[in-house]
């Protein structure tokens, strides 16, 4: 599958994480917590609506990025099981380990990826979206909302992977 043709679907999938972190703004008590996950909400929207300008402003020649057949399929099981695991806990300290797991997921690689393979001018105005700052805010706030927490050493393995991701995909 071309680029072009799943830009769509992972800008579903950015979608569907802000709709986790929306349902844990209106699960939660508290407004410092509500606020926290509202934020993060919308961070995950913007990446949703820079994965749909792209799509937009992409070029013949930029179209040419291979992405494997079933890697939209596979993220979106990944996201729809944490989002139904997400639903069933109350407890915030089990809620922030399934969405570290969906940060350290794919999705982030893969929109990652993306942002830096457009060109300079396909991408400027979205230098500010970067999965770097996002994933920093994420582990800010739950440093906030959860010191000492067991999870919070697993946010520390949080990494943004290599640039060149989807060069394994043109190889």
């Amino acid at each position: 599958m071309k680029l072009d043709e799943v830009l769509p679907a992972f800008k579903d999938l950015e979608l569907k994480m802000s709709e986790a972190y929306l349902w844990c703004a209106v699960s939660f008590e508290g407004d410092d917590l509500r606020k926290f996950f509202s934020e993060m909400s919308d961070q995950e929207q913007s990446h949703a609506k820079a994965l749909d300008s792209l799509s937009n402003k992409l070029s013949a020649e930029n179209q040419q990025l291979e992405i494997p057949p079933d890697l939209p399929g596979r993220i979106r099981l990944e996201v729809s099981g944490a989002f139904a695991s997400l639903k069933q806990t109350h407890d915030l300290e089990q809620a922030l380990a399934i969405l570290a797991e969906l940060e350290q997921g794919e999705l982030n690689t893969v929109f990652e990826s993306i942002m830096r393979a457009m060109p300079p001018e396909a991408r400027a105005d979205f230098l500010e979206l970067t999965t770097k700052r996002h994933i920093q805010f994420f582990k800010d706030g739950c440093a906030r909302f959860l010191p000492g927490s067991p999870v919070l050493a697993k946010l520390g393995e949080i990494l943004v992977k290599d640039r060149s991701y989807y060069r394994v995909f043109n190889g």
